[in-house]
């Protein structure tokens, strides 16, 4: 049985689908757009999704030692008596063999059936989740790019204002220099950027398994989040969270073992139904089929203490599967609190930081307008920029923070969640 799964493996991987079809996409990608891919091409979900596979496969296994055996049997008889004799025999027979170990050993199987649908799930989450913060990492570095790359047009437009006003005699050239190794500073590190934003595009494009080159990637910033009740949130966890279905597949597992290691001290039922020609009566002599039913029952004595260690080892693994459970339990309860508080204050500091970069966005507006009438100077110029650079930044790394935690927060439920 073992060996016909692995080839129904083999052969389902070689005729497998393995990589999404190219599709004529130029434009910016999404997080939709990456997680619907995922959820289909990206090589850690194709390989969970085999090995869940073969663990249905070795569920349903389990199913077939309830089940009869029926087959055919014959050979060959030589033996002297009073004269040289070789006869042949052959035989149809039933077998059925019944315990509280098969039985036991039906529920295990069961579970594992369903321990691998689980499996699938929970790898695919995380494997989803894990691409969500890729995303958010490429997005970063595009983030900044375009914040710099802003910012020296800007530093730009201040050289020519800067020129303009040396040529007036209102300036001298520091100021030009000023704004100058501003746009310097900004050119080196826009190169390093780019290098490690190309660089992070093509390991998202790799493990998510999406079709085509990635350029660039789509965002809206606003404010993703809604009221969450914590209760609610909690009971949609403990009946919807994968993790925690996963391990309760694994506590079903365990106890259904234990219950099989049990059985190998019961008594075992047995029948056997024959028909033919059987080397065990005389009926092999002549042309006439015979047929024998037997029935018969085992009960165990003594086996070298492996029932005994047998027992001790799924009685264990039971207990580790019922504590691991009490612990996810109680870990998903304090998680889901820690999240909703998270979600608040980042939703909160996301209204200030727009704000403060509406205040600064003046700032800097005044500060130029004062800088062309001669009233500041290019070093309160420079520094208004800066602010302006660092408030932009602060409002995107607030919403990052805060959709990211509103991704664990719908993932913990057992939710998906669209950008």
């Amino acid at each position: 049985m073992q060996r016909f799964l692995l080839v129904i493996s083999i052969f389902n991987f070689i005729t497998l689908k393995t990589f999404a079809e190219p599709v004529d996409f130029d434009g910016a990608v999404s997080l939709a757009d990456i997680i619907h891919t995922a959820k289909d091409f990206a090589p850690v979900v194709l390989l969970e999704n085999l090995e869940a596979r073969s663990l249905r496969a070795k569920g349903w296994s389990g199913v077939g030692r309830v089940l009869p055996e029926i087959g055919v049997e014959g050979g060959g008889r030589s033996n002297r008596e009073s004269e040289k004799r070789s006869d042949l025999f052959y035989y149809g027979y039933a077998r059925y063999e019944l315990s509280l170990s098969e039985i036991a050993e039906l529920k295990a199987g069961l579970a594992r059936k369903d321990l691998g649908s689980v499996v699938a799930q929970v790898a695919k989450a995380k494997a989803l989740r894990t691409l969500a913060a890729e995303f958010f990492k490429a997005l970063s570095l595009q983030k900044q790019i375009e914040l710099k790359e802003a910012d020296f047009t800007v530093a730009n437009k201040q050289t020519v204002t800067a020129k303009r006003r040396v040529s007036e005699g209102l300036a001298t050239e520091s100021d030009i220099l000023e704004f100058q190794m501003h746009q310097n500073a900004l050119e080196n590190d826009l190169r390093g950027l780019k290098v490690d934003l190309e660089f992070e595009l093509l390991d998202l494009q790799r493990i998510s398994g999406f079709p085509n080159k990635i350029h660039s990637l789509a965002y809206k910033i606003n404010d993703p989040t809604q009221e969450v009740d914590l209760e609610a949130a909690t009971n949609g966890a403990l009946s919807a969270n994968l993790e925690l279905a996963k391990i309760e597949a694994d506590a079903r597992v365990a106890r259904a073992e234990k219950l099989a290691a049990w059985g190998e001290f019961l008594p075992r039922l047995s029948a056997e139904a024959l028909y033919g020609k059987m080397l065990e009566t005389d009926f092999i002599e002549s042309r006439k089929n015979s047929w024998a039913v037997v029935g018969k029952v085992t009960i165990p004595i003594f086996n070298g203490a492996s029932s005994v260690n047998k027992v001790i080892e799924k009685s264990a693994e039971a207990q580790r599967a019922e504590l691991l459970l009490s612990l996810e339990t109680a870990r998903i309860k304090d998680k889901i609190g820690s999240l909703i508080s998270k979600q608040k204050e980042y939703s909160a500091k996301l209204k200030g930081e727009q704000e403060n970069l509406r205040s600064t966005q003046k700032y800097f507006d005044l500060f130029s307008s004062e800088y062309r009438r001669g009233v500041k100077n290019s070093p309160d110029l420079a520094s208004a920029a800066d602010k302006l650079f660092d408030a932009k930044w602060r409002v995107f790394e607030t919403w990052r923070d805060l959709t990211l935690t509103v991704i664990d927060l719908q993932w913990i439920q057992g939710k998906d969640w669209k950008m």
